[in-house]
């Protein structure tokens, strides 16, 4: 008899532990019921937002997100009669971004113009391709070298973004046919 009680009486000092110990969620759930309370003409607009205030950038995950933004915003059912309103909307975004992307691009890039893997020194010097410029001890050819490096970093930082928008614009190409 003793144990029929002390059962729920222990079940009920449990919950009441820890509903007074765990750390409150509602946060969580405020933030999730305003993005869920969010008009779809209000998602549209935010991506919109974040689309025109995209820039040419060197960091083509920027662009990357956006899509993937496009491609969640919402659409109603087929049956409603806004629907055709909201897919133009979607394929508007979506042209948009391609726009983007095709002003970002470069028309001259060529996917064969690999950067080199390490850098050879100017003739006359002793060392390897790849070695450290301070290996160099001629200022003049150090600095050719340094300068060689350089245009090296900035030639493979352009081709990762070339390709990078080049396959962005091929998946997204697919998806809005």
């Amino acid at each position: 008899m003793k144990w029929r009680i002390a059962i729920p009486v222990l079940s009920t000092l449990m919950v009441a532990y820890w509903s007074w110990a765990a750390p409150p969620s509602h946060a969580k759930l405020s933030s999730i019921k305003n993005e869920s309370e969010k008009t779809m003409k209000e998602k549209y607009e935010a991506v919109g937002g974040r689309l025109d205030a995209f820039q040419g950038t060197n960091d083509p995950s920027c662009i990357a997100q956006i899509g993937i933004e496009i491609d969640s915003l919402p659409l109603p059912q087929k049956k409603d009669p806004e629907w055709n309103s909201w897919r133009e909307a979607k394929l508007a975004l979506w042209l948009k971004a391609l726009d983007k992307i095709y002003k970002t691009e470069d028309p001259t890039f060529d996917p064969e113009d690999v950067p080199h893997e390490n850098v050879a020194p100017p003739p006359g010097t002793v060392v390897s391709a790849g070695a450290s410029p301070d290996a160099i001890k001629d200022p003049e050819l150090r600095k050719q070298y340094e300068q060689a490096i350089k245009a090296n970093a900035e030639k493979a930082e352009r081709y990762r973004l070339q390709k990078k928008l080049r396959e962005i614009d091929k998946r997204w190409s697919l998806m809005v046919r």
